[in-house]
């Protein structure tokens, strides 16, 4: 028996720096649309193991329990080969990981030949599970077990996630469409900013390239409506650029500020502009504008002082930062191109950015004033950072430092007042200025020195915000949500799905007795219906969409909350169903479940009438 633990343990740590080395570090396939099937297999297999680890370490299977483990080991042989398949199917395998899968694949071939005759001895025996100890052994294969089914678990985990649309899909762009369309290059389009931005120069009807590192995260956000390039040697020289809109940059706040992050943060802001100087150079036409991402962090240490774009930069490293970043943008001048370095401040939004991290804690009691609370928070709503780019532009007067924050700071101090009072919770707590600057280093300057920075240049310009103070971004949190002028909720379902047609054919009944504005499309008769949004008919085919009530398109439970928020008979129903927990858990099934078994059946039902 001990040579049957030797070679599952040699199984174990193969199969185990081949999941960390190539799956996870080299190859990234939990982030993979196209890794979904593999991921399956996998999540199969890590569960098969798990098993069999946790068995033969403290057990004797005798009896019918020596099929339980033979049949593991001819599911994990089917799993094997279908893994091969799928492999050569999706992606090339590095050297490396071919010679490993040999190797497993040999190990597991030895493995099998001497626990063979153990499992037949066993197989003679009274059915029953005989404990045993094999000292050092025992121990090292439950460490496997124990490992190998919670990363069976991660693995599931994102299953589910690729299960899901791609978000695209899940939430449809509109492209729109005009004469005169600009071409605009974007880096860090994946972000939390340039994903707001893209899908507003979207619907604006410019044509966006997008440049980033993660071709298949820029895929499921933007898909057709964008092209991706994940180097700028990829671009033409006889592109002709409008503007090129650099956002890129590591975290400031994401570890302390040794030297090595230091330079990391350095590097992300200043190679990006190297490559995309490199790229001018060979471009016949030069781009018109760089609206390079800076931030306030430029002004430094100021206390009350009040910074306007005149301010300049100081001697320390959040300064310097900046600095290097917008003299490597002013380079770009050479070219006769327009450069707009935008120093943000916070960006706020309800559903990202550094307000939800900041409101979290405030929300469960826990919030807390850092250092004397007096500190300035110069910060800017999203949906106005990316109004302001769009501004600078068709602004041609405008050049050179541009403060991109509300008209209005706020204090450290006002602002968790303010979120504490929004969500009904006291302050209980204050963190002294030593503690931080223990803990943090030069990082806590961030958190205790502010800027009290105003956005001169804009509002002479003639730039309104949406949100100039605090308290008007926090009314965003309000329960009623304001209408726009759209009325009738429009939906679009599949006639020719059995299901479909029963429970939409409910809704038109129950519309029609309450007078409901409900308009019913079946997209058989149209099947560009939703082309604008680069959708097509298998698209809408697999998932119900609807206009809502304020014209936005959503898709499944959101298509379903749309209808029923608009019948009496189902007000309740969308209420529990938006609770955030039972939100998540509806659209898991009906994304996971639901649609796959439908698009399963309806693609089956299809294929036997056409027989």
């Amino acid at each position: 028996m001990e040579n049957v633990l030797i070679l599952l343990t040699i199984q174990g740590v193969l199969g185990g720096f081949d999941n960390f080395w190539h799956h996870e570090l080299k190859e990234a396939l939990p982030s993979k649309r196209s890794a979904r099937n593999e991921l399956l297999l996998h999540t199969i297999r890590e569960y098969i193991y798990a098993v069999i680890f946790f068995l033969l370490a403290w057990y004797e299977c005798h009896g019918y329990w020596s099929i339980v483990i033979s049949g593991l080991l001819g599911i994990e042989i089917v799993i094997t080969i279908l893994d091969f398949l799928e492999e050569d199917r999706t992606r090339k395998l590095l050297a490396l990981e071919r010679v490993l899968h040999t190797i497993l694949a040999i190990n597991f071939g030895f493995f099998i030949a001497i626990v063979s005759p153990e499992l037949i001895r066993w197989f003679e025996l009274p059915t029953e599970l005989v404990a045993t100890d094999y000292g050092l052994w025992s121990w090292v294969l439950t460490v496997f077990s124990v490992g190998v089914f919670f990363w069976g678990v991660r693995d599931m985990c994102a299953v589910i996630k690729l299960s899901r649309p791609e978000k695209w899909k899940k939430y449809p762009i509109r492209h729109g469409s005009k004469a005169n369309a600009r071409m605009i290059l974007v880096t860090g389009a994946t972000g939390f900013i340039g994903q707001s931005l893209c899908r507003t120069l979207i619907k604006n009807g410019d044509n966006v390239i997008v440049l980033t590192r993660q071709y298949e995260k820029a895929e499921d956000l933007f898909g057709p409506h964008v092209k991706i390039v994940t180097k700028l040697d990829e671009i033409e020289s006889n592109t002709v650029f409008n503007a090129v809109i650099s956002l890129t940059g590591a975290p400031v706040v994401g570890g302390l500020w040794t030297k090595k992050r230091k330079q990391l943060l350095i590097d992300s802001r200043l190679n990006d502009l190297k490559s995309l100087k490199t790229m001018c150079e060979r471009l016949t036409t030069k781009p018109k504008i760089l609206i390079n991402a800076s931030a306030i962090g430029f002004y430094g240490i100021r206390k009350d002082e009040l910074i306007t774009e005149k301010e300049q930069g100081q001697e320390i490293f959040q300064s310097e930062l900046c600095q290097a970043r917008e003299n490597a943008a002013l380079a770009f001048e050479e070219y006769g191109t327009r450069i707009c370095n935008l120093r943000i401040g916070l960006v706020f939004d309800k559903d990202g950015g550094a307000f939800p991290q900041m409101a979290r804690p405030i929300k469960f009691a826990l919030g807390a004033v850092f250092g004397s609370g007096k500190q300035w928070m110069s910060w800017i709503d999203r949906s106005d950072l990316i109004r302001v780019m769009l501004f600078l532009l068709s602004q041609e007067q405008l050049s050179g430092a541009i403060n991109a924050t509300a008209p209005e700071p706020t204090t450290n101090g006002d602002f968790t007042k303010k979120v504490a009072d929004k969500f009904n919770r006291p302050v209980f707590f204050k963190v002294p200025d030593y503690v931080l600057k223990t803990m943090l280093g030069e990082l806590s300057q961030l958190f205790l020195e502010g800027q009290r920075v105003i956005p001169e240049k804009l509002l002479e310009a003639g730039f309104r915000f949406n949100h100039n103070s605090f308290d008007g971004m926090l009314s965003v949190f309000d329960k009623k949500e304001k209408l726009e002028s759209f009325e009738e909720v429009k939906v679009y379902y599949n006639e020719q799905c059995p299901v479909c047609n029963f429970e939409v054919s409910h809704y038109k009944r129950s519309a029609k007795v309450d007078e409901c504005s409900i308009e019913f499309n079946d997209i058989n008769k149209d099947k560009e219906i939703l082309s604008m949004y680069r959708l097509s008919h298998a698209d809408v085919k697999r998932r119900m969409y609807a206009h809502d009530e304020n014209g936005k398109l959503v898709s499944g439970i959101d298509a379903f909350l749309a209808i029923w928020r608009r019948l009496p008979k189902y007000n309740f129903l969308a209420k529990i169903i938006s609770l955030p927990l039972v939100y998540c858990l509806a659209d898991l099934v009906y994304e996971v479940i639901m649609v796959p078994v439908l698009a399963y059946f309806n693609e089956r039902r299809s294929r036997k009438s056409l027989v």
